[in-house]
């Protein structure tokens, strides 16, 4: 009971941790300005124009997933 309470603390605090929509968005438009460099991103990118190329579907949209599609069939 002595001790601060972690509200209180700088280092724990709410404001200790970033913006992270705010960066999100900044490594986005520096990616789009050839300004940043992100492996992962690039690696799902080639990943996702190799599945379109076999002709699967990448990220269908909602509602037409395999689980749709198995229930769609049972009706």
């Amino acid at each position: 009971m002595s001790a601060e309470p972690y509200e209180t603390k700088e280092q724990l605090s709410p404001k200790y941790y970033p913006n992270l929509p705010m960066f999100h968005y900044l490594t986005k438009m520096l990616r789009f300005h050839g300004l940043f460099f992100d492996d992962h991103v690039v690696f799902r990118e080639v990943q996702d124009n190799l599945k379109t190329i076999r002709g699967k579907v990448v990220r269908p949209p909602i509602g037409q997933g395999k689980r749709a599609q198995l229930r769609g069939g049972k009706k």
